[in-house]
């Protein structure tokens, strides 16, 4: 019971911190960067892991997932 009180004690704790967090650091959009519902996402480019340099025009027809939490 006691490391069911300590783990749901730990979650709720880093909850808390990632509301804190996104809250601190949320930047409201322009209107020119809201997205638009059936309209196509923004062009842009990324780096891969391995260095590669990637447009969204390249992934075109593609399941693409965006990680914002990458530690590089």
């Amino acid at each position: 019971m006691r490391r069911h009180l300590v783990w749901l004690g730990s979650l709720a704790l880093a909850t808390a911190l990632l509301v804190a967090v996104d809250g601190a650091c949320a930047q409201p959009a322009t209107p020119s960067q809201q997205p638009t519902d059936g309209q196509p996402a923004q062009a842009f480019e990324a780096l891969t892991t391995t260095g590669e340099r990637v447009s969204l025009a390249t992934l075109r027809g593609k399941a693409v997932l965006l990680n914002f939490w990458s530690p590089t």
